[in-house]
């Protein structure tokens, strides 16, 4: 794929893919880098499309199946590396006002667990069981998120109005005392941890390309 986007803001992510040094892992659709702001978390990536589609929505069949065995890797990868609960999240562009509209999923390990099925009720997010990231494409709700957490739970989150700006990120800071949490504040690529997450990674997938 010719290694070119737009200039536009919404398509910021996209341009990560023109940093090689960073990128972890690739699909013919998909790239994978570390995050920026990985909030004290080693191993926390971001899953982003190479074109600019603005969240899961606009996913076609093809992309879903290209993700899921995507994921599938990332997690078997961070699992072995780190030996840790892994979760995923992605919200849809419309959740808050400022995200960037550029489809990328979260992925991270944790080392502790955190109910978030419960927490989230309590914090009054309405929730819909379904089997996968698909389903973002069929939901009505503007203000939502999906979210896969252990040991098997899979969901939509929504409420009638929008969300927080870096909801999901913000709960976790505080639920596990980290005490930084918005990467808009945290865009140091030199940071040691964003970069033993690059070593790491780079590492264990040795230049594979799945093309």
């Amino acid at each position: 794929m010719k290694k070119s986007v737009d200039n536009n803001l919404c398509c910021r992510l996209g341009e990560e893919y023109l940093i090689h040094p960073h990128v972890i892992h690739e699909t013919k659709s998909f790239f994978v880098i570390p995050t920026l702001g990985q909030m004290g978390i080693e191993g926390y990536l971001l899953i982003c499309s190479k074109e600019h589609l603005e969240g899961s929505r606009e996913l076609s069949d093809r992309h879903l199946i290209e993700l899921e065995n995507l994921v599938t890797k990332l997690k078997y990868a961070l699992v072995t590396l780190y030996s840790q609960k892994i979760i995923l999240f992605e919200n849809s562009p419309k959740t808050t006002g400022d995200c960037l509209n550029h489809f990328h999923a979260h992925l991270l390990p944790l080392k502790e667990e955190i109910d978030f099925k419960r927490k989230f009720h309590d914090s009054g997010l309405k929730k819909l069981d379904v089997d996968g990231i698909s389903h973002m494409k069929n939901i009505s709700k503007e203000h939502s998120f999906y979210m896969e957490s252990p040991p098997c739970d899979k969901g939509i989150y929504y409420l009638d109005k929008p969300i927080a700006s870096q909801f999901v990120r913000r709960f976790i800071s505080q639920e596990l005392g980290l005490g930084e949490w918005n990467w808009k504040e945290m865009q140091n690529r030199s940071d040691p941890m964003y970069l033993r997450t690059t070593e790491r990674l780079k590492d264990f997938f040795d230049d594979e390309v799945d093309l």
